[in-house]
């Protein structure tokens, strides 16, 4: 999500609480804080914070609405192929991915799936181009058969 709506959003909690006094609210949290986004993720750790702006009552309201409040993220996949002829290439080939083991996951033969989540797509797909460069990189100086497949 944008900056910008995620301000919006934060606003929009506020409102639900504390209806019209929502928006003065916000203005004197901008001015102590750098944006109202940022001071209501940091009272989900420390809803004390928000007491300074708001009742007891008021703010285990907002710091409840935010504790179920998830953010969304995305999950990039993509397949990818690395094959060796040689004796030892399972062994280049454990060497290589040994780095993204937690990412990466085997099909079969030779096939392989690099699943990466981030808070959106722009973000995880660049994790995924970068891992891929490097696999590709060290396939290349270990002399193995390296394709990523496009979807």
């Amino acid at each position: 999500m944008e900056i910008h709506e995620k301000e919006k959003n934060s606003l929009s909690i506020l409102k639900s609480i504390i209806k019209e006094k929502a928006e003065i609210v916000a203005e004197h949290i901008k001015k102590s804080e750098k944006s109202v986004y940022n001071f209501l993720q940091s009272c989900k750790d420390n809803p004390k914070l928000l007491e300074k702006y708001l009742s007891k009552d008021e703010s285990e309201k907002v710091c409840k609405i935010l504790l179920e409040k998830k953010e969304k993220h995305v999950q990039v996949k993509k397949e990818f192929i690395l094959k060796s002829n040689f004796q030892d290439g399972l062994l280049k080939t454990k060497k290589i991915l040994m780095p993204y083991k937690e990412n990466i996951s085997y099909i079969a033969a030779g096939k392989f799936v690099i699943k990466i989540k981030a808070e959106n797509y722009k973000k995880a797909n660049y994790e995924v181009q970068k891992i891929l460069s490097d696999i590709e990189n060290q396939a290349k100086k270990e002399k193995l058969d390296f394709e990523a497949k496009e979807k």
